[in-house]
């Protein structure tokens, strides 16, 4: 059961989070957020979340120019592992498109984002973790979740694919008809996605993966964005 009293949402540093149950806010941002964009007052009510799985709903009791401090009124729990756990492998793409992705994946409800840099990438793109980080704490507030998911570096094929875990599925626009879709996987706890670059997979990475046994899943008849894909896959693997 989530919250619903407030629809202020705050992941904080849980250290801001005493056993006695003030909280204390001092990160600049979400102050200026919480007395500039939100306007609160003393008395208002806002949830806070530790990246922990806890979600403490909080009074505020001070607002001032460096310090928001509140009280706890209510407290819920979330254990990590009560929901299929996605890791998504995404091809680095220009920044609009892939910030687009990062936000409806992490809506969506990914566990882990892991951007890959496969021999169609683009090459010369400046990755800027900060502001995909950024995107990302902002997508799941809004979305009420109670854990951010974990933002990789870049990485290539080889290293990508020492972090896959749980069944492995190859998204690729030249899967055969018999593989368009994804299987039933109950039971299954973990699910890794790997979502091809613009132009798709080179031969040799489609070799790569038959030989690892992954198998090839085709999402639609017609051939899609590389942004569009990840989500389309991410939200057929979580209904399944």
């Amino acid at each position: 059961m989530k919250l619903k009293r407030s629809h202020y949402r705050f992941f904080i540093d849980p250290t801001g989070i005493s056993p006695q149950g003030e909280v204390v806010i001092t990160d600049e941002g979400i102050i200026r957020q919480i007395t500039k964009v939100f306007r609160l007052h003393v008395g208002d009510l806002a949830v806070v979340l530790d990246n922990t799985g806890y979600e403490y709903e909080v009074e505020l009791t001070k607002i001032s120019r460096d310090q928001v401090v509140g009280k706890v009124i209510s407290t819920v729990q979330e254990e990590l592992g009560s929901t299929r756990q996605v890791i998504l492998f995404f091809p680095v793409l220009k920044p609009g498109r892939v910030e687009f992705l990062l936000e409806k994946a992490t809506e969506l409800g990914v566990t882990q984002l892991i951007p890959v840099i496969y021999e169609k990438s683009i090459k010369k793109e400046h990755f800027k973790m900060d502001r995909w980080k950024k995107i990302i704490l902002e997508a799941a507030e809004q979305s009420h979740r109670r854990f951010l998911p974990i933002l990789e570096s870049p990485v290539d094929l080889t290293s990508a694919l020492q972090r896959v875990q749980g069944d492995v599925l190859v998204a690729d626009e030249k899967a055969r008809e018999d593989s368009t879709k994804i299987p039933q996987r109950t039971g299954v706890s973990s699910v890794s996605l790997l979502i091809g670059p613009e132009g798709g997979f080179s031969d040799a990475e489609r070799d790569i993966f038959r030989d690892k046994g992954y198998q090839f899943i085709s999402l639609s008849e017609n051939v899609l964005r590389a942004e569009t894909a990840a989500i389309l896959a991410v939200g057929k693997v979580l209904l399944v």
